[in-house]
């Protein structure tokens, strides 16, 4: 049928089926049950339990290839998606975090695997008269709340987690949390308690009240605070009223804003065209973009109002620079002009990629600006292939990270 590639991937979108491109051999999944059962295997005490729970409940990409031999490292990173976007595990906020970190350095934790107890939690001492406590009281307290607020809040504040608690350093102060039953034994009641330390802690109040009731799935449940030592109070309901008092904790995942990437290229370049493509997937599994090239046409269309509507939205422009895209003229003296009137006049990111050599390239206008790979070395100076095309993804996902702080 017309459109196969554009169908599968609206019913991709729709949840009725899988389908990437160049992953899992190009098939159509019908049955996702493959996904969960190939995501519990971490979970099973003769593959990688174990080992997990030796290391406090945290693993890192290259434990994956363990878990997962007969896929390749993109069809891992998908996996690690699902796991994440159901709660399973998440990546801790670390200290001078890049987003150009390799798959198989980065690091995961999964909050049903984590010890028992932590030095955190000792090192908190005993009660100051000054800390404020907030509690959430819960007739029936599921273990999947406890997780998912360890979650949340670990990956939004550098901390500690163990299983039944964490503790970490925001913006508004410290904060301890910790998860308790009543009696496990008889009941199923329990509590979040938070203890808060910090010059700001109203604020962080408001967002983990919010944050409670952005988790719970109902709400049976009773919300008491003290300040400062004193008796602690029934809280009315929570409302959550529009920019009063904004947190980190307030962000969605993934992020709202997406990412528009145009990709400028000879025809003559299709095979590095398309292997580009495979690391901006690669990209676009932990954060929001979306990649466009003229391939995306629809028979019929108009060829130049198509292709500038993409050019005059995109957040970054990427130009795959070569002997025959200097010689295009369509590439070299419409997109490439148009992409970097839009760069002086509005800021946008262009960014040469040097797939070939191209004597001239630093002659022209894109000379001035820094390319990719470091340096503008081209794909047949590199010993290994890989190695060039990770440095392009690596750049490229610093860009991305920038458009979305911006």
């Amino acid at each position: 049928m017309s459109h196969a590639e554009w169908f599968a991937g609206y019913l991709h979108k729709t949840g009725a089926l899988f389908y990437r491109e160049g992953t899992f051999q190009d098939q159509i999944i019908l049955d996702q049950n493959w996904a969960i059962n190939a995501v519990y295997r971490v979970f099973d005490p003769q593959a990688c339990r174990d080992e997990v729970e030796e290391r406090r409940g945290r693993f890192k990409g290259k434990l994956t290839r363990t878990l997962w031999p007969e896929a390749d490292d993109t069809e891992r990173e998908i996996y690690i998606d699902f796991m994440r976007n159901c709660g399973i595990c998440y990546e801790p906020r670390q200290p001078n975090q890049h987003g150009n970190q390799p798959f198989a350095e980065r690091e995961f934790i999964i909050p049903a695997l984590l010890p028992l107890t932590s030095k955190a939690k000792t090192a908190w001492g005993n009660s100051r008269p000054d800390d404020w406590q907030l509690d959430i009281e819960y007739p029936f307290l599921h273990r999947s709340i406890i997780e998912r607020m360890i979650l949340r809040i670990g990956e939004t504040y550098e901390g500690e987690p163990w299983r039944t608690g964490i503790f970490c350093e925001t913006d508004e102060g410290q904060l301890l949390l910790e998860c308790e039953y009543a009696n496990k034994q008889q009941s199923t009641q329990g509590r979040l308690h938070f203890q808060l330390r910090g010059s700001q802690p109203e604020r962080l109040v408001y967002a983990l009240r919010k944050l409670v009731s952005r988790t719970s799935p109902h709400r049976r449940y009773q919300e008491y605070f003290s300040k400062a030592g004193a008796e602690r109070t029934l809280l009315p309901e929570f409302k959550d009223e529009a920019m009063q008092h904004p947190s980190k904790l307030d962000a969605s995942k993934p992020a709202d804003k997406t990412i528009k990437l145009f990709i400028s290229y000879s025809h003559a370049d299709e095979a590095h065209k398309e292997r580009l493509e495979k690391h901006l997937k690669a990209i676009s599994h932990t954060l929001p973009l979306t990649a466009w090239s003229d391939r995306h046409l629809f028979a019929g269309e108009a060829v130049d109002e198509q292709i500038f509507q993409q050019l005059n939205t995109a957040d970054i422009v990427l130009l795959l620079v070569s002997p025959d895209f200097i010689n295009s003229d369509y590439c070299f003296t419409k997109e490439m002009e148009r992409a970097l009137e839009r760069y002086k006049d509005e800021g946008n990111v262009v960014i040469p990629v040097i797939i070939r050599h191209t004597a001239s390239w630093r002659n022209h206008k894109i000379g001035q600006i820094v390319a990719l790979p470091k340096d503008g070395k081209p794909l047949a100076k590199w010993d290994d292939a890989d190695e060039f095309w990770g440095s392009v993804e690596d750049g490229i996902r610093d860009q991305v990270n920038k458009c979305l702080q911006a």
